[in-house]
């Protein structure tokens, strides 16, 4: 976990935009994730977040950090994540576009894998408005995995279900 969190926290450093608060959600680690961040926490430029839970899987650590976020934007990234240098000013700027906009839930961007190649498709056009159905699940490239940026309310009205013994959630 250590490397993996290193890259992530590595590429949030170079933000060129600092306006953002890192929560870190340690869904039940025993590999030293609290050290490594409470490291981070005291030579980091932004705020960082720290909270524990026992093991459920990636939707109950997200309902957990959602509850708790009291910003208007959440941007979900995995330990094994990089973002690019301008990704909170990239975000930031299409959300001064469309904030006022209350038909959008959020937004979507590329991801790339580390040597650069676009995860699935690029976009067909920079700004396209449609639903998340249409755009995501019944577009010309599902299942290809995209970062999204969603306005925190429409995740808070809607969590991700919980089922007993259950931890994972497609």
């Amino acid at each position: 976990m250590g490397g993996r969190l290193q890259s992530l926290w590595d590429s949030l450093q170079k933000q060129t935009v600092k306006d953002f608060e890192w929560l870190v959600v340690d869904d039940g680690s025993t590999d030293g994730t609290k050290d490594l961040i409470t490291q981070f926490q005291e030579k980091s430029d932004f705020p960082i977040r720290y909270i524990y839970k026992s093991n459920g899987g990636k939707h109950t650590a997200l309902n957990v950090g959602i509850q708790t976020i009291c910003s208007e934007l959440i941007f979900i990234v995995n330990s094994d994540d990089c973002v690019t240098d301008d990704a909170v000013e990239s975000i930031l700027r299409i959300h001064k576009k469309y904030r006022s906009q209350n038909n959008i839930c959020g937004y979507a961007f590329l991801r790339a894998f580390p040597d650069g190649k676009v995860n699935g498709k690029k976009f067909d056009v920079d700004e396209k408005i449609g639903s998340y159905i249409d755009v995501r699940v019944n577009g010309d490239d599902t299942g290809a995995d995209k970062a999204e940026v969603f306005k925190i309310h429409c995740l808070k009205e809607f969590p991700f279900p919980e089922y007993p013994n259950e931890k994972f959630l497609g």
